[in-house]
């Protein structure tokens, strides 16, 4: 079983992971704002252990952590 995570800024793929099977957790995905100077981020998936809450993601930007809102596509 395939899954794709991908990191998208404004509408744009900057980050794209392919997940083969149940894939190796914590997965972070990295990228660079657009922004002069350039800005890193990251965002990190973690299994939870929750079967109806399997993920948690939080966004890692400025040195801060902060925790994001579930959205999911089937």
């Amino acid at each position: 079983m395939d899954h794709r995570a991908e990191l998208l800024v404004d509408g744009k793929e900057v980050a794209f992971h392919r997940v083969h099977g149940h894939g190796v957790y914590p997965l972070t995905l990295a990228a660079q704002l657009a922004e002069e100077p350039p800005l890193p981020v990251a965002v990190r998936l973690e299994r939870t252990g929750e079967p109806e809450r399997p993920l948690r993601c939080s966004l890692e930007l400025g040195g801060a952590v902060h925790p994001m809102a579930e959205k999911t596509e089937r």
